[in-house]
């Protein structure tokens, strides 16, 4: 081969593999000090958490669950048992032990101090972004800190993680990847090291990332991609390095498949309500899924507005005739040419690109329906790729150079003033959402109210708000008549649009039933009590007893006691069951089975003033007029100034021809309700 043939082989050689010039290490002074200002940043970021309080799963994890309430002695029955199982018997198949055990080991310590695992959740999440910062910087050791800094800075403070570090059950997200970035870091020393030492301990730590989340099975194919981008390991080294992590991983997933086996639920089947996909087949399923991938797409550049929920219908299914479907399409085809072409290359644009594809894909529903249609929280991973690609372009596009080393924070700002001015524009606007959006966490209130307005169409966030309202009504018990009745009016409102947009939403039946019947609007609540009973076939209890209680309100007598006595028989009674069971029974003349079960409400209930009442007026219509006065004598001992019982006494007196005592009675009666 000639000379000149020679230098254009190797120039295209070049051109291929570009040669990457490690620049000398940064100084100690600045790798002290930036880890630092990351740590405070995104600590200040999420600080304002630590003064909410519980909202969503958090009550199935931690407030209501019998194994963390246990603290470290339900360690072990943690260990042992589905992710749920703790709170309810619905074997959803997932299997997520390591922040059970954080929140025992918290409650044992703090009880249900809120603010204890806010704060556990902030440390977390800072200790994340710092953990970042460090691998950023292995990973990036041909290039200066810059990029590194900008990446950890703007996914510290992408207004997408709000959810992960608000809401204290998502600290199953913090931990899985907060342990897969050590496992990566331990991985990258093991290049440099022929021990085994560093390769055992980045195994140990992926089996800790997959023991926080089954989602830490997507990591398997970024631990090869980051070897191949990163290192000039041989592919070869690269296919063997990476595939002991099947180890864990299969160790993993036999212990998961033994605990969802041996469980003593049957695992649970999603519906709609959960993923409204379920009800989508075929190719609009498909067209549907690559619509939601594009408003992934747009909520990574614009994150406004955000939502905890975004189920049926808020996502309402569609076709590859919509255009944004068809966008979306050519976004993703567009991403994947420009991440393939960079192979070769090891460019930075692809491995972020692949990185965000990589760890999208479980939660995607391309390959597998999950438990949700979409949510924030599932780019909370995938979002390092989309934050590591900006930085890499912003520096390419304003001309910094990443190569340079920095003796201090001065001088790297001095030199990169145009790219450090707009990262530090667009992390202002970040913050900004962040800090804001963190209020809305508060508590369950504070979240319905504000993201019924960012998820009208979803049946769920209607219902929540509704639901929400019926609860406040129930409680303002010594609020103003008229506002408290418009807390009901709301309600309703909310549960109505609801059931619009899903006529099957059995919950929002369910409440609009008993919000209904709060407002005696008893034709309303027996229509919806029915609504939810043909949904749920039958099987729902509390129907039956709403529905039965404004039958009798409807002197629909019958049909009362159908009802109730369905409801009893299904172990689900008030403390007014068995008295309105009575009042159906006392309104037809069954003396006896009024009695009966006049009984049976106060055997349940010793001071049932309502029970008394009704079974002393029974006994007098029976004409049993002792039984009538030692009932009411009875229910004087647990309520002596009920005047209504002073003069059924008087009237029972009256019929009994004493009219002496009568006239007592109906003294006391005049006295208490300010009769001369």
């Amino acid at each position: 081969m000639s000379k000149k043939a020679q230098n254009k082989t190797q120039q295209k050689k070049e051109a291929a593999e570009p040669v990457m010039h490690k620049i000398p290490q940064q100084p100690s002074n600045l790798n002290k000090t930036l880890p630092l200002i990351i740590f405070i940043f995104s600590f200040l970021l999420y600080a304002n958490t630590i003064y909410n309080d519980f909202a969503l799963d958090d009550v199935a994890v931690i407030q209501q669950n019998k194994f963390t309430k246990q603290g470290v002695a339900g360690i072990d029955d943690m260990l042992h048992t589905f992710y749920w199982q703790g709170y309810w018997d619905t074997n959803a198949g997932l299997y997520r032990p390591l922040s059970l055990i954080t929140f025992a080991i918290e409650y044992q310590f703090f009880g249900e101090n809120a603010h204890a695992f806010h704060f556990g959740n902030v440390l977390l999440y800072s200790l994340v972004c710092v953990l970042l910062f460090v691998v950023l910087q292995r990973l990036l050791k041909n290039y200066n800190v810059l990029i590194p800094l900008i990446t950890t800075l703007l996914f510290a403070a992408h207004p997408l993680h709000t959810e992960v570090v608000a809401n204290v059950k998502s600290r199953d997200e913090l931990l899985s990847i907060f342990f897969f970035l050590l496992s990566l870091q331990f991985l990258l020393r093991s290049t440099k090291d022929a021990g085994k030492k560093n390769t055992i301990i980045s195994l140990s730590c992926y089996f800790l990332s997959l023991f926080s989340k089954e989602g830490s099975m997507v990591f398997l194919g970024i631990f090869p991609l980051t070897l191949y981008f990163f290192t000039d390991e041989p592919i070869k080294k690269i296919v063997k390095t990476s595939s002991l992590f099947l180890i864990p991983a299969a160790l993993f997933f036999a212990i998961h498949t033994y605990v969802i086996a041996h469980a003593p639920m049957t695992k649970i089947t999603y519906t709609y309500w959960d993923n409204s996909l379920v009800a989508v087949e075929g190719l609009s399923r498909f067209a549907t899924v690559i619509y939601m991938m594009g408003k992934y797409f747009l909520l990574l550049f614009f994150p406004h507005p955000l939502s905890y929920d975004y189920s049926f219908n808020e996502i309402p299914a569609t076709t590859f005739g919509n255009w944004k479907v068809l966008l979306s399409t050519l976004s993703i085809a567009a991403l994947i040419y420009i991440a393939i072409k960079g192979i070769k290359k090891k460019s930075m644009v692809s491995y972020g690109i692949f990185f965000f594809f990589i760890t999208i894909a479980l939660v995607s529903n391309i390959f597998m329906l999950i438990g949700a249609t979409m949510a924030d929280r599932f780019l909370f991973v995938p979002s390092l790729g989309f934050c590591l690609t900006i930085a890499f372009l912003f520096t390419k596009f304003l001309k910094s150079d990443i190569k340079i080393p920095y003796t201090s924070i001065k001088e790297l700002a001095t030199k990169n003033t145009g790219v450090l001015l707009v990262t530090a524009i667009i992390l202002s606007l970040y913050s900004f959402k962040t800090i804001t959006r963190n209020k809305d966490w508060k508590n369950n209130f504070t979240l319905f109210i504000h993201d019924v307005n960012a998820s009208p169409n979803s049946s769920r966030t209607q219902y929540n708000y509704g639901t929400e309202y019926l609860g406040l009504y129930n409680r303002a018990t010594e609020m103003e008549t008229s506002k408290r009745n418009a807390l009901l009016d709301t309600c309703i409102a909310h549960l109505e649009t609801s059931v619009k947009i899903d006529k099957d939403a059995h919950q929002s039946y369910l409440n609009l039933a008993s919000a209904y019947y709060q407002k005696k609007d008893y034709k309303k609540a027996i229509e919806n009590a029915l609504q939810n009973l043909r949904v749920t076939k039958g099987t729902e209890p509390k129907a039956h007893s709403i529905l039965g209680n404004a039958y009798y309100r409807s002197n629909m007598f019958d049909m009362a006691i159908e009802q109730l006595n369905i409801a009893i028989k299904n172990n689900f009674f008030a403390d007014d069951t068995y008295v309105f069971l009575g009042g159906s029974h006392f309104g037809k003349g069954d003396f006896k089975n009024a009695i009966e079960a006049f009984n049976k409400a106060i055997e349940l209930k010793k001071d049932n003033l309502d029970a008394y009442t009704n079974l002393g007026a029974a006994y007098g219509s029976i004409n049993d007029f002792d039984n009538a006065i030692k009932t009411f004598k009875t229910s004087i001992t647990y309520a002596p100034n009920n005047a209504q019982t002073y003069y059924y006494m008087a009237l029972t007196f009256n019929n009994m021809g004493r009219k002496d005592s009568s006239e007592i009675y109906l003294a006391k009666y005049n006295a208490l309700i300010g009769k001369h």
